[in-house]
C-alpha cells in the first residue's frame, strides 16, 4: 500500500471517528450533561460540523489528502465541498431524530441550522485554503 493510499484511510479514519464521537455526545440523557447557556449549546453544534465538514471536504477531494491538497480545477474543489456540506448536513438531520429517542432530548430544527450552517463555513473555508494552494507550498513547492 502507498503512503499516499494510507493518508487517505487516515482521513477517513478520523472522519469517521469524529463522526461517532458526535453520535455518543447526542446519546448522552440531558440530565448527565453539565447545565451551560444556550448560546454554548449553538456554539458547540456549530462547531462540531464546522470541523465535520473540513473533514469531510477533505476526505472527497478528488486527489486526496496526500496530493499536498494541490487541486488543478476549482469547479472539482466546490464540489467536494457541496457533497461534504450535504452529508454533513443529512448527518445532522439523522442525529437531531436520534437525540428524539433519548431521555430529555429533542430534536431541534434550529440545531439542524446551526449545524448546517457550521457546515457550510468550514468546507468553504477548507476549500478557499485548498484552491490557494496553501498546502502545497510546503517544503519548498511552489
Amino acid at each position: 500500500m502507498t503512503c499516499t493510499k494510507k493518508k487517505r484511510i487516515l482521513s477517513i479514519i478520523i472522519t469517521v471517528l469524529f463522526a461517532a464521537c458526535i453520535v455518543v455526545v447526542s446519546s448522552i440523557p440531558s440530565d448527565a450533561l453539565p447545565s451551560r447557556p444556550s448560546f454554548i449549546n449553538v456554539i458547540a453544534h456549530f462547531f462540531e460540523y464546522f470541523i465535520l465538514a473540513i473533514l469531510l471536504t477533505i476526505d472527497f477531494q478528488p486527489t486526496g489528502v496526500v496530493s499536498e491538497f494541490e487541486l488543478k480545477s476549482k469547479k472539482l474543489a466546490m464540489k467536494s465541498a457541496i457533497i461534504a456540506i450535504v452529508i454533513a448536513s443529512i448527518f445532522s438531520v439523522t442525529d437531531e431524530i436520534h437525540q428524539y429517542f433519548v431521555p430529555g432530548r429533542v430534536c431541534d430544527p434550529l440545531d439542524w441550522l446551526t449545524d448546517t450552517a457550521g457546515a457550510l463555513v468550514g468546507s468553504i473555508i477548507i476549500t478557499k485554503i485548498i484552491a490557494s494552494g496553501l498546502f502545497g507550498k510546503r517544503h519548498g513547492k511552489e
